[in-house]
C-alpha cells in the first residue's frame, strides 16, 4: 500500500448570480477575476480579422497597444491589450460597443477549475474499486467495444502529464497545444498542475494494461492546456476551435463561471456545428444555477452521484442538468506516474465525456447529436421518474445505449423508404436498398390494418429496387406501406387524394 498526499491550491467555488439576469460592465461581479489590460473583441463578417490593420479594426486610436494573442479567425475575433486600469477597460469596452462592426468586446477573465476534493488518497496493487465504470455498465458495453482510436477527447483544461503509463497510449504524434504558454507542448510544468491529468485518466486510461486504473473508453486523447491554477477563457476559447478545426469528437470542460461570455459561446457553436459533442462541469455550491459553459444548450451539464446512486449535496442543480455520473472518491491518473482519489463535479464530467466517446466508438458514422440523444434516451432514471432539475436525465447506461447504437446502425444498414410523390393522385414509386441478399417483404395496409396490396414477399438480391404502386380502385384516405427484412422494419404513411 502506498499513500501520498498533494497539496493542490485551486480555484474553488463557482456560485453566482441567476441566468436569467443580464449582465452588464457596471456590476461589480462582472470585473471580478478579469485579465487585466486584456479585452477580446468580436466583429461581424464585414472585416477579417486576419489581415486587417489596427486601423481597420478600429482600436488603434483607443489606447490599444497590440494585438497579444493569435486571432481566433474561425470566430472574427481579437485579444488586444489595453490599460491594465478597470476603468481604462470599461472606457475601452464602451467605446468599442459603439463601433458599427463590433458585435461584442469583453474583458478576457480567469475561470475557475472545477474544485478537487482529496479525501482518502490511496494506491492499492490488490484491489482497484472503481465503482463509476460498473455504476454506468462499462463492462457490459465493452463486451461490444472498448473503444476506438479514430474517436477523439479533447481535455480543454489544465496541462496534461500524456507520459503517464496510463495514459501514453492514447496520445499520437500530435498531442494537442498550450494556449496559455503558446508552444505545441502541453505538458505540465509541475506536479501541482494535476486537474487535466485527473480528467484525462478517468475518460480514457488504457484498459487492460495490468497497471493502474481504468478509463472508460480507450480513444484517442489530446490535451490544451489554457492555465495552471485557473483557465483562461481566451486561451478556451482558442483551444475549442482548434479542436473543432482538428475533428476533435468529444470536448470536456470542468471548469466555469457565472459570468457568460460571448466568446466562448460563439466558439462552442462553431464546435458544435463542425460536429463536436461538449461536457461541461455544474460546479460544487449545492445552491448555485448552474455556470457557463455548462449552462449553455449546445452542452452536456454534469452533476455528481455517489455510489449509491445519490446526488452529492454540494452539487449544483437547475434546469439545465442532463446527466449524473459518478464522482465521489474516484481513483485517476496525476503527475508523475502516480495515482490518486478525488472527488468532485470535474470527475463525473470526465466519466460522461469517456461515455460519449465509448458510444461513439460503436458507430463511427454517429454525429454529435445522435450520440447526444442516445446518451439522454437510455440514461438510467434517478430521482424523480423522467427528468428532474436534481438528476437530469440520469446515469448513462452504456450497455443500454450501445444497444441504441446497434439499433441505429440496422436502420442505417438500409435506405430508408423513399415514396414519391407523397401525397399521391393514381401512382407512387416506392424505393429501398438492400445491403445483402434478404426475405423482403413490403404490403400496403389501410388504416384498419387490412392488407390492401402485396408488392414484394419473396428473397432479393442486394441492391436498390423501384416499385410503382398503382392505387386506382382505391379510395382517398390514410395507407401505409410496411417494409419488413430479417432484422429491421420500416413503416410510412402514404396518402392517397382523389
Amino acid at each position: 500500500m502506498h499513500k501520498f498526499i498533494f497539496s493542490f491550491l485551486v480555484c474553488v467555488g463557482i456560485c453566482g448570480i441567476a441566468d436569467a439576469r443580464e449582465i452588464t460592465c457596471v456590476d461589480e461581479e462582472y470585473w471580478e477575476d478579469v485579465v487585466p489590460g486584456k479585452v477580446i473583441v468580436g466583429y461581424d463578417k464585414s472585416i477579417d480579422v486576419h489581415n486587417a490593420s489596427l486601423v481597420e479594426l478600429g482600436i488603434s486610436d483607443k489606447g490599444v497597444f497590440k494585438i497579444v494573442k493569435q486571432k481566433v479567425t474561425s470566430l472574427n475575433c481579437v485579444l488586444v491589450q489595453v490599460p491594465e486600469n478597470i476603468e481604462e477597460m470599461k472606457k475601452f469596452i464602451k467605446l468599442m460597443e459603439k463601433h458599427p462592426k463590433v458585435k461584442y468586446a469583453e474583458p478576457d477573465r480567469w475561470i475557475k477549475l472545477s474544485s478537487i476534493s482529496n479525501d482518502e488518497p490511496y494506491y492499492d496493487d490488490s484491489l482497484w474499486v472503481q465503482w463509476d465504470k460498473t455504476q454506468m455498465g462499462c463492462e457490459c458495453a465493452w463486451e461490444h467495444t472498448c473503444g476506438d482510436m479514430s474517436i477523439s477527447i479533447a481535455i480543454v483544461d489544465q496541462g496534461i502529464q500524456y507520459t503517464h503509463p496510463d495514459l501514453e497510449a492514447r496520445y499520437g504524434s500530435y498531442k494537442g497545444y498550450d494556449f496559455y504558454g503558446n508552444d505545441a507542448d502541453p505538458m505540465i510544468d509541475s506536479s501541482s498542475e494535476i486537474h487535466g491529468t485527473i480528467c484525462a485518466g478517468v475518460a480514457a486510461a488504457t484498459i487492460n494494461n495490468a497497471i493502474g486504473v481504468t478509463g472508460v473508453a480507450e480513444i484517442t486523447l489530446l490535451s490544451y492546456r489554457c492555465g495552471v491554477l485557473c483557465i483562461n477563457n481566451y486561451a478556451s476559447v482558442s483551444a475549442i476551435v482548434e479542436a473543432a478545426d482538428h475533428g476533435v469528437n468529444v470536448i470536456s470542460m470542468s471548469w466555469g463561471s457565472s459570468t457568460p461570455s460571448t466568446a466562448l459561446h460563439d466558439a462552442i457553436i462553431y464546435a458544435w456545428d463542425k460536429g463536436c459533442l461538449f461536457c461541461g462541469a455544474v460546479g460544487g455550491c449545492g445552491l448555485c444555477p448552474i455556470p457557463y459553459p455548462a449552462a449553455y444548450d449546445e452542452v452536456i451539464a454534469v452533476g455528481v452521484i455517489d455510489s449509491d446512486d445519490t446526488r452529492w449535496c454540494g452539487c449544483n442543480y437547475g434546469p439545465k442538468l442532463e446527466l449524473v455520473a459518478g464522482g465521489m472518491d474516484i481513483t485517476s491518473t496525476v503527475p508523475f506516474d502516480m495515482y490518486n482519489a478525488f472527488s468532485g463535479t470535474f470527475i463525473a464530467c470526465a466519466n460522461v465525456a469517456g461515455a460519449a466517446a465509448l458510444v461513439w466508438s460503436a458507430d463511427t458514422s454517429l454525429t454529435n447529436k445522435e450520440v447526444r440523444a442516445i446518451l439522454d434516451s437510455t440514461a438510467r432514471d434517478l430521482g424523480e421518474p423522467g427528468w428532474d432539475e436534481y438528476y437530469g436525465y440520469g446515469v448513462p447506461d452504456l450497455c443500454a445505449a450501445i444497444t441504441g447504437v446497434e439499433e441505429i446502425a440496422k436502420k442505417k444498414r438500409f435506405t430508408e423508404l423513399e415514396c414519391y410523390p407523397n401525397p399521391m393522385r393514381k401512382l407512387t414509386s416506392i424505393s429501398y436498398y438492400l445491403p445483402d441478399r434478404d426475405k423482403v417483404s413490403l404490403k400496403i395496409y389501410d388504416v384498419t390494418g387490412r392488407i390492401v396490396k402485396t408488392l414484394v414477399d419473396e428473397e432479393k438480391e442486394a441492391g436498390s429496387y423501384d416499385i410503382n404502386w398503382d392505387s386506382r380502385g382505391l379510395t382517398t384516405g390514410i395507407y401505409f406501406a410496411k417494409f419488413v427484412v430479417s432484422d429491421y422494419n420500416e413503416t410510412k404513411k402514404l396518402i392517397l387524394v382523389k
